[in-house]
């Protein structure tokens, strides 16, 4: 961490020099906030255009269902063999809201924008893409199923044709 001990005659603002009680409790409260920042909650993606309504995520998407996470797979490249370049996540289907099929996989890029599944949990899922280009977008609204209930609701209510999906 950089102290200003002295201040620089040439700036332009007011600065004041720190003394030693300030640096101690910096010392102090940065391991702390960091602490509390890592249990916060969990990281999401930077979604620099916002995230798409249902409705345009529904229609984007070519398959829509409640999933249960069934495998996964990491591969590397060949430039880093020892690192993660994407994660194959196995599927299979318990409601189906658009698409046909039963088993289905997706694709996700290890980034820091990543969506992570847990095997075994059960997950709505916007499926884009085909076969090895599949993916969810991580701005959407993928997510545990048991965390999406009134979209879950939702999207029942426009199968059976009773409203659309806003």
């Amino acid at each position: 961490m950089l102290w200003l001990d002295a201040c620089d005659p040439g700036l332009t603002f007011e600065c004041h020099p720190v003394d030693e009680k300030m640096k101690s409790m910096s010392r102090t409260l940065h391991p702390l906030l960091f602490l509390l920042a890592s249990f916060w909650g969990p990281a999401h993606a930077l979604c620099l255009n916002g995230r798409p309504t249902l409705e345009n995520e529904f229609k984007s998407s070519r398959l829509v269902a409640v999933a249960t996470v069934v495998g996964l797979a990491n591969f590397s490249e060949p430039s880093d063999p020892e690192g993660i370049a994407v994660t194959r996540y196995d599927f299979v289907k318990k409601r189906l809201f658009k698409g046909r099929a039963e088993r289905f996989s997706v694709w996700i890029d290890n980034t820091s924008s990543r969506i992570v599944f847990d095997q075994g949990q059960d997950y709505l899922v916007f499926v884009q893409g085909m076969r090895r280009e599949a993916f969810v977008d991580a701005c959407g609204r993928s997510a545990l199923a048991k965390d999406s209930g009134e979209i879950i609701r939702r999207l029942e209510a426009k199968r059976k044709g009773v409203e659309s999906v806003r």
